[in-house]
């Protein structure tokens, strides 16, 4: 917990940078500044006009991991090989399908994060099949 001032959506940059170099986030990461005591979220553009206010907030950023609910399988690390053989890293990212699957068994709708193989063996097994073999794996993410 920091304290720092309270200020409107010019400043959110600046207080991130202050608060330790999270200058740099992308659309990938959703950014939240809660206040400490109720942890409700401040909305910063009501604020916008008490730059001298100094309150107790916490900063919290959640990663949106590219992670397969079901397999658990993350992205992999490589390189780009050019004509003339320069390398560059790359990240080879995996084909995520966001989906709504219906298990009768539970009677219920249930939201996951699967790549498009996955969906593949959930067409061809079933998505009951697919989450109790997951679950004997210990490979299931999302708590289903």
């Amino acid at each position: 917990m920091v304290f720092i001032p309270v200020a409107g959506d010019k400043e959110y940059g600046r207080i991130l940078r202050d608060l330790g170099g999270l200058s740099k986030i992308g659309a990938s990461k959703q950014k939240c500044i809660v206040n400490s005591i109720d942890k409700k979220p401040l909305n910063l553009n009501l604020l916008s006009g008490n730059f001298g206010v100094y309150q107790k907030i916490q900063l919290i950023i959640r990663i949106m991991a590219r992670k397969d609910d079901i397999t658990g399988k993350t992205p992999l690390n490589g390189y780009r090989s050019s004509k003339a053989n320069n390398k560059t890293k790359h990240r080879f990212h995996l084909n995520l399908q966001k989906r709504r699957f219906y298990i009768p068994e539970e009677d219920r709708w249930v939201t996951l994060k699967v790549t498009a193989k996955t969906l593949r063996t959930i067409n061809k097994n079933g998505i009951t099949a697919v989450l109790k073999e997951a679950r004997k794996k210990g490979t299931l993410l999302k708590e289903v």
